[in-house]
């Protein structure tokens, strides 16, 4: 916890701050510190885990390679759920000056399409190895990530298409994630590994908010080194010229968020195939002579 206080600290400092109209980088060099700080007490606290009798995490979860890059992928996830998770209230009542009810009640297809999500993945779960579903569901939602940052300015009912498939996608992403892991883990730690995958996902919630407001900090700092609007009617012309450079700062910080969905589909590939999944379909074949060997590298 401390780590992760420390990291997003450094995440949060590094952005310029506008100093009586002027950015000012005093505390960049601080930012950079705090956040290689935090990465080395994460760093740390894995090593004294793996070496510390009385450990607080089971052995066999931070030594089972599938488990530990499948929590890995789990976290970049959920880090790039916050691109919109984070920004879509932000876009909605502040640039399209909407209500806080509309607001809310335009973002409840996030969660209804995460439950449907659910019901999609327990069919897949029974035809499909969950690999190939995680590689398919991380390439359509990088893609539809990047999407919306193009159709930020386009009617509602385009940005609301764009966010069912995208919750969609992803939701079905950490439900087989899930299900993954728990096949993978021996009876022993899987209460454990229960709470060490609510600790990654709030993890990433929390990193890949403090990437958002970097980047949006970084990128308006650019193009809107001024004072706040001075008149934030919704037609106004300064307005307007806010808005239209927020639109562009949501676009530019889509594209460095979909590099999360890339990093939680390389960690996917690398945990590979749960032999528990050898019956369905995607599973590689094998000799029958190499059989007994490859379950139990795949199994490792």
């Amino acid at each position: 916890m401390a780590a992760l206080i420390v990291l997003i600290l450094g995440l949060t400092y590094i952005p310029p701050k506008l100093v009586d109209g002027i950015l000012s980088y005093k505390t960049l060099v601080l930012g950079i510190c705090l956040a290689i700080g935090g990465v080395a007490l994460i760093i740390f606290f894995v090593w004294w885990e793996l070496r510390h009798p009385f450990a607080m995490l089971p052995r066999g979860i931070l030594t089972c390679k599938k488990i530990v890059l499948s929590l890995i992928a789990s976290l970049f996830n959920f880090a790039m759920m916050t691109a919109t998770l984070f920004q879509m209230p932000f876009v909605y009542q502040t640039l399209r000056c909407y209500s806080p009810t509309e607001s809310g009640f335009i973002n409840l297809v996030t969660p209804v399409a995460q439950v449907c999500a659910s019901l999609m993945t327990a069919f897949l779960a029974k035809k499909v190895c969950s690999l190939w579903t995680k590689i398919t569901t991380s390439i359509f939602s990088i893609c539809l990530v990047i999407g919306l940052g193009f159709v930020i300015k386009s009617p509602l009912y385009a940005i609301i298409l764009v966010m069912v498939f995208y919750s969609f996608s992803r939701g079905v992403y950490f439900s087989s994630n899930g299900m993954f892991m728990m096949q993978t883990a021996t009876p022993d730690i899987r209460g454990m590994l229960g709470g060490t995958v609510q600790s990654f996902r709030e993890t990433g919630l929390a990193i890949g908010i403090a990437i958002v407001n970097l980047s949006n900090e970084l990128f308006i700092g650019k193009r809107w080194p001024r004072k706040p609007v001075s008149d934030p009617t919704c037609n106004s012309a300064e307005f307007i010229a806010y808005r239209n450079v927020q639109y562009d700062a949501f676009t530019n910080t889509n594209l460095v968020m979909s590099a999360m969905g890339v990093l939680s589909l390389v960690f996917a590939i690398m945990s590979g195939f749960n032999v528990h999944e050898k019956d369905l379909y995607g599973y590689p074949k094998q000799d029958d002579a190499n059989k007994e060997e490859n379950e139990k590298l795949l199994s490792a």
